[in-house]
């Protein structure tokens, strides 16, 4: 069984009452000790709690920080982000989300900023541009408006007013939640607008997003995804494949 699989399994076993890591185990044919890791993994998330000798289902999700998400899923997160940046190319313009997958790609386009002449980065994230500022071969512009410190990104009006005049090659997006139906989905209102704007303004929209972020069910602002976005995760079922092949994009498991 998948992870992600695992995962939504775990919270469907929770949410009805507190459950024990044997009753979870028995039920999902793996040992205690992947349970004990499975658990820990979804509540660094705030998507179950913690109980002694087991878990339960949480009262409400509380989003973390962008420190607190940089270190979590690291390594599938870097995964995600070398598959990103074969999409681009020299002379491109792409926007770059906030966030921590994001940020990964921010790293790798730092890396191979020579090898891409003629590259704009545009972003709305401060970490974003904070690992590009000093790339001297990318230009780099950076929203403005209302900081949402949690994200370390610009939102509201002022930042929807700064993508007017701006278009783009490719948009990396991320967000709280990916879903084949749904699209991207935010805490609030004001990220999801102004995905809504930056997807208006691409060519083409790449989601990026590791795989316990898809169709969960605790966002309830979303950003409707283009036919033919490339969504980037790491491990996942055909099954999840099957189902954004059939709303009309690719999903990429790495």
């Amino acid at each position: 069984m998948k992870v992600a699989e695992r995962h939504k399994k775990i919270l469907v076993l929770v949410k009805g009452q507190p459950c024990t890591i044997e009753d979870m185990a028995h039920a999902l044919a793996v040992s205690p000790v992947t349970v004990r890791r499975d658990l820990s993994r979804l509540a660094e998330q705030g998507l179950l709690t913690r109980t002694l000798g087991g878990a339960a289902a949480s009262v409400g999700v509380a989003e973390r920080s962008l420190e607190q998400r940089a270190n979590f899923a690291k390594e599938e997160k870097r995964r995600i982000a070398e598959a990103a940046s074969t999409h681009i190319t020299a002379e491109q313009t792409l926007f770059l989300d906030s966030g921590t997958s994001a940020g990964a790609l921010a790293d790798i386009i730092a890396d191979q900023a020579e090898a891409l002449p003629g590259l704009t980065i545009v972003t709305a994230s401060l970490s974003v541009a904070f690992k590009l500022c000093e790339v001297a071969p990318i230009r780099l512009i950076l929203l403005g408006g209302e900081l949402r410190r949690l994200s370390q990104g610009m939102l509201g009006p002022i930042a929807e007013r700064a993508l007017e005049n701006l278009t783009f090659d490719i948009a990396f997006l991320s967000g709280d939640a990916l879903s084949p139906v749904h699209g991207i989905g935010e805490t609030e209102p004001s990220q999801t607008r102004l995905k809504e704007l930056i997807i208006r303004k691409s060519i083409r929209t790449i989601a990026l997003g590791h795989a316990d972020k898809l169709n969960r069910a605790d966002t309830h602002h979303w950003a409707a995804l283009p036919v033919g976005t490339i969504v980037i995760t790491d491990v996942t079922g055909a099954s999840m494949t099957d189902i954004f092949q059939k709303n009309g994009h690719t999903l990429v498991s790495v």
